[in-house]
């Protein structure tokens, strides 16, 4: 796995908009708050062309917002990159990107989640590369709590490899009680990796298959109930991507009441996986929310209801 350098002080951080742009509200007075919180700790932002727009769920033509990133991440002078936002149709600018090409390029930082699940999964299935999973830059410090926010700042500096849940909910395991497991995590949001399944842009069975199926897959939702859940996860174990896991982790529900009496403990034991599963996991669309490094070595464990991660980059 190719695990870009950790940012130094006064990083330059770029700003990039490959789904919605961040006009309107609560977008745009969100992300210039961020920014300011940014830039008063010594950051420089260098913001794409696009990122200020959003019209027809878009912040430009897919083949644009696809020119723009590929640009960012090949520049030198940039440390990394943030997305400003999630959205809706991202998957449109797959096609213009170039993997093959990004698994040469010098690997950085890639920082999104929700509609952002289309650069970070197959940055580690097409391209080897590791990325964060994690709140988009409009959240730091708005939405998210500092104790997030500043922890995935931490992460980002190799000062902070160790987390844990931010809020005192207990997280739920089946088999019930304490759990401890380890891989190598993949994953991302459910609403878009249905999209994604057994495209060119997948690849998620031979990264399986690569790494002798020593992986952790981490899934959260936006909008799915208890049944849409379990949809996706019957789908995703007919294809086999819940086979040989070395865990499987669920993120906090949105919409997480029971639909039709079946409850997220219901879709997940139906599943017979004889695999650890942790569920209501702070991942995501959730406040606060743990980065996951996706494509990293990871350390799981449960412990009196209260969720650890651990990474290892040496691995």
């Amino acid at each position: 796995m190719r695990y870009p350098q950790f940012i130094k002080e006064n990083a330059t951080i770029g700003i990039v908009a490959p789904s919605f742009g961040v006009s309107g509200t609560p977008y745009y007075e969100n992300y210039i708050i961020a920014k300011k919180s940014l830039e008063e700790k010594g950051f420089k932002l260098v913001e794409c062309p696009s990122i200020y727009n959003l019209k027809k769920a878009q912040s430009n033509l897919p083949e644009i917002r696809a020119k723009e990133l590929m640009n960012f991440y090949a520049d030198d002078s940039i440390d990394f990159l943030w997305s400003c936002a999630g959205g809706e149709i991202m998957n449109e600018i797959l096609p213009y990107l170039d993997f093959k090409q990004i698994k040469e390029m010098k690997p950085k930082w890639f920082i999104g989640y929700s509609d952002n699940t289309c650069f970070v999964h197959p940055l580690a299935t097409c391209a080897n590369t590791a990325s964060i999973y994690g709140m988009c830059v409009s959240e730091y410090n708005t939405l998210q709590l500092k104790a997030a926010s500043d922890a995935l700042l931490d992460l980002l500096m190799g000062k902070q490899n160790k987390f844990e849940q931010f809020l005192d909910e207990p997280t739920y395991t089946i088999p019930s009680g304490d759990l401890h497991f380890e891989g190598r995590l993949l994953g991302g949001c459910m609403e878009v990796l249905v999209n994604l399944l057994q495209t060119r842009f997948d690849e998620t069975l031979a990264f399986k298959e690569q790494y002798c199926n020593d992986v952790i897959l981490y899934v959260e939702a936006y909008e799915y109930n208890t049944l849409g859940v379990k949809r996706v996860l019957w789908q995703l174990n007919e294809l086999g991507y819940l086979s040989n896991l070395k865990g499987l982790m669920i993120g906090k529900l949105n919409n997480a009441e029971p639909a039709f009496d079946v409850t997220i403990s219901d879709a997940l034991n139906d599943l017979n996986l004889n695999v650890p599963i942790v569920y209501d996991v702070e991942i995501g669309h959730t406040y606060p929310t743990i980065p996951m490094v996706n494509g990293a070595y990871a350390k799981v464990s449960v412990e009196n209801s209260k969720f650890f991660i651990e990474y290892d980059f040496t691995r």
